[in-house]
């Protein structure tokens, strides 16, 4: 690991970037590194403490200061918003990097390929010759089976299954315990409720819910409202 950054950095420090710090920071010091803080756009939340880090500064401030190779970890809730941070961050060329962040207590098979910033949570199963796209957050207890395809910037609830084949598309909101059936798709920006069974392909921007799942606008609408008025992208988690 030598000349490699040894920090760490959260970007989002709502209730998501809790989140992230709880696996963070058992994959950091697994790995014999530190996590310095978080940051976040809202500059009047600089200086206060969340599970006793420190919100440290903008993103733009804070990395021009700091002057040195850092790793980033992603703790936005929105996928859309996720993918604008990380093109944000990569163009200011300021040696941030977004390893996997994989907590130990996770088991990842032979053949698994994780892109750059996935995190897995506590309790994942990564099967085998499966993939995950680059920003993906699987939460804690997700199982994918064999041959399983998901995209990036997608977020999986805990709990989700995934059976053999089944795939998932980009920036993609998949409720708590969602049961996606061997061959079936959920396709890009797409949301399913919790406890939904997918027993068909979901169609790009579908929302759908129950058993088995069919088209429903409430989760959307109030997912929407939420981020509209309520709370900040770094604070919604996908509909439940």
């Amino acid at each position: 690991m030598s000349g490699l950054p040894h920090e760490w950095i959260i970007l989002g420090s709502g209730t998501v970037g809790r989140q992230v710090l709880a696996t963070l920071e058992v994959h950091a010091q697994q790995r014999g590194e530190v996590v310095l803080g978080f940051l976040d756009d809202d500059a009047s939340r600089v200086g206060q403490v969340v599970k006793g880090l420190p919100i440290l500064g903008t993103p733009e401030a804070w990395l021009a200061a700091h002057g040195r190779p850092v790793q980033m970890a992603m703790a936005l809730g929105d996928p859309k918003v996720r993918r604008q941070a990380v093109a944000r961050i990569k163009a200011l060329d300021a040696g941030v990097t977004f390893p996997p962040i994989i907590n130990p207590f996770s088991c990842v098979g032979s053949g698994v390929r994780l892109g750059e910033g996935v995190l897995l949570q506590g309790g994942v199963v990564c099967q085998c010759d499966l993939e995950v796209g680059a920003f993906t957050i699987l939460g804690s207890c997700c199982s994918l089976a064999h041959d399983c395809v998901v995209g990036e910037y997608s977020w999986l609830s805990p709990g989700t299954r995934m059976a053999g084949y089944a795939s998932i598309g980009d920036e993609c909101w998949v409720g708590m315990s969602t049961l996606i059936l061997p061959h079936k798709r959920i396709n890009d920006r797409a949301e399913t409720g919790a406890g939904s069974v997918i027993t068909h392909d979901v169609p790009v921007g579908e929302t759908v819910a129950g058993v088995p799942a069919r088209p429903t606008r409430l989760l959307r609408a109030e997912r929407d409202a939420k981020i509209g008025g309520l709370a900040t992208a770094s604070d919604v988690t996908p509909p439940l």
